[in-house]
């Protein structure tokens, strides 16, 4: 496993949310997802009320709050909790 700090990066980050469910809301979720590349990881995933997660990497908090931000705004109407 590559050493994140000797990178740069400071956030390890495991976001966790639910969205509404279609075939074109998923093919979306992965172009979104190729798109960015800080994400490491993107399952659908099932559990505690979430039905998705991302993983991801991030230089400080502020890159962070941004992609969160991001997330967010790209996702109006398809996110349900974050």
């Amino acid at each position: 496993m590559p050493d994140f700090v000797q990178l740069g990066f400071e956030i390890l980050a495991f976001s966790s949310f639910r969205s509404k469910r279609s075939k074109e809301i998923a093919e979306g979720a992965s172009r979104w997802t190729e798109s960015k590349p800080n994400v490491l990881f993107a399952p659908r995933a099932e559990g505690v009320g979430k039905n998705a997660t991302v993983v991801s990497i991030h230089k400080d908090y502020a890159e962070y709050s941004t992609f969160v931000s991001e997330i967010l705004m790209e996702g109006e109407g398809i996110l349900e909790k974050l």
